[in-house]
């Protein structure tokens, strides 16, 4: 029995150093090439060459992975697949900027940009640039820029935009058109100057021009510029209710003043307001649709009474009040003037006659 056990543990000695023999025939050998091979355990697995062209399947503690997975890791260049430093190394794309190279470059073939072209703006979060949208532009190549920007606007530090702000001496810069700021660009010109190639001229002696104007000529007293016919043109103001005023005394052309307002004669009643602001002008006695019983009237066609007065009333300039004129219609009237019954009734020149204003008279026409 002893003799029995004494063999087994010979026996066994003798496997452990057979065993030990093949761990160490095994050890730190270098694979360059597997075919069809299944491998269990903690492995790790080192080659010189990615040559696993051959190998369907890496199975790794019996979980196991196609090896096309593997095939372009690390990468899948030259003979055997063995490549240079210059081979080797990540190249990334940019197609509208500059890629990204070394370090930056995290992944083959990937679009990665560091900076971007011109109308590109550069995007931080994916690495990319994209093209400017709506007619913005961006007017540097190699930038960072988040924006883009009109090109009627400036790029602020802050990644903003601002619109540009033009030269323009004796007027008003044209801004909303302005791509360079360096440049004189006029919108309007001030009082007594004129365009001339988006700058402000001043005016030749004896000749004017409003302020906020456009004109490309200045003109006389009286006078103002007609872009139409590119000429001096007379000034006419306008005048409701009443007669309007032409030449030197009307100053702004289109503006309203007026020279003397409508009477009784017309079927409308307008009183006189003379004002150094507003300009002069004829209110409507009766504006606010008054009964009958309310209704105001100022006699005669032409004048400048400057109030309304109700029936057998008759506007005093002196005390500028309405005074009442007995029973006696004539006295609604100037002098030289006699009352018209017909109708509502006026007060009238004789006939051929008209009320000169100047003389406050009935002068012939």
């Amino acid at each position: 029995m002893k003799i029995l056990i004494i063999l087994i543990y010979i026996i066994i000695f003798i496997l452990l150093i057979k065993l030990s023999i093949n761990i160490e025939k095994y050890k730190n050998i270098e694979i360059n090439k597997l075919d069809s091979v299944n491998m269990y355990g903690n492995l790790i697995i080192k080659t010189k060459k990615n040559n696993f062209n051959n190998i369907n399947t890496i199975c790794i503690k019996n979980q196991c992975i196609d090896i096309n997975k593997f095939k372009e890791l690390p990468y899948k260049k030259g003979n055997s697949g063995e490549c240079t430093k210059e081979e080797c190394t990540k190249i990334c794309r940019c197609p509208y900027g500059k890629e990204a190279t070394d370090d930056e470059c995290t992944v083959d073939q990937k679009e990665i940009c560091v900076s971007c072209g011109k109308n590109y703006r550069y995007d931080y979060r994916t690495k990319t640039c994209s093209a400017c949208e709506g007619g913005k532009i961006i007017d540097v190549e190699n930038h960072n820029r988040t924006v883009c920007c009109l090109n009627i606007e400036k790029y602020n530090l802050d990644n903003t935009c601002s619109q540009k702000v033009c030269k323009c001496d004796n007027g008003e810069g044209d801004n909303e058109n302005c791509e360079n700021e360096d440049l004189t660009k006029c919108k309007t010109c001030n009082r007594n100057y004129y365009l001339n190639n988006e700058n402000c001229l001043a005016c030749e002696a004896n000749t004017f021009t409003n302020h906020g104007n456009r004109d490309r000529k200045c003109c006389p007293k009286g006078q103002h510029y007609d872009f139409r016919l590119d000429e001096c043109m007379i000034n006419k103001c306008i005048c409701e209710g009443g007669y309007s005023i032409e030449g030197e005394q009307c100053e702004i052309h289109g503006s309203e003043k007026c020279l003397s307002c409508k009477g009784g004669k017309s079927g409308e009643y307008y009183a006189y307001l003379p004002s150094a602001i507003e300009g002069n002008k004829c209110i409507n006695c009766n504006s606010s649709l008054t009964l009958p019983v309310d209704t105001k009237y100022i006699y005669s066609d032409k004048h400048r009474i400057k109030g309304c007065c109700s029936w057998g009333n008759k506007y005093n300039e002196d005390s500028g009040k309405c005074e009442d004129v007995g029973k006696n219609p004539n006295n609604l009237c100037r002098d030289g003037e006699t009352f018209n019954f017909s109708g509502m009734g006026y007060c009238e020149c004789p006939a051929s006659e008209i009320f000169n204003l100047e003389q406050d008279i009935c002068k012939e026409i």
